[in-house]
């Protein structure tokens, strides 16, 4: 189920992501195309994530199954927190070729069992 108005008091819960060649679950802002504004208060619970990041670019770099990052102008990491309130529980990573989880620029962040 994934639920979200705008960028805020989203939950996304109980869905499986597999074999994606990107993150299963980005949540962050992108100045650069412009799309959207910075996330804040999202819950990502009880989902599956297995083997993300297949593509080149992904699996070797630090973009992880789960993204979570405030950007800047220039593809940079904000300079300041800008995504707030993201909590990350009960979730499973299998077989993740990448970091499971990548987090950048975030201000209360909680991961949970």
């Amino acid at each position: 189920m994934l639920r979200q108005t705008a960028a805020g008091d989203g939950l996304i819960e109980g869905n499986v992501f597999a074999d994606t060649t990107g993150a299963g679950v980005t949540l962050l802002n992108e100045p650069d195309w412009p799309e959207g504004p910075m996330p804040w208060n999202v819950t990502v619970r009880k989902n599956r994530f297995v083997r993300g990041g297949t593509c080149l670019g992904y699996a070797d770099g630090s973009h992880g199954a789960l993204h979570i990052r405030a950007a800047k102008l220039g593809f940079g990491l904000g300079e300041r927190p800008g995504v707030r309130d993201i909590v990350i529980e009960q979730n499973e990573f299998v077989d993740c070729l990448g970091p499971a989880i990548n987090a950048g620029g975030v201000d209360g962040l909680r991961i949970r069992n």
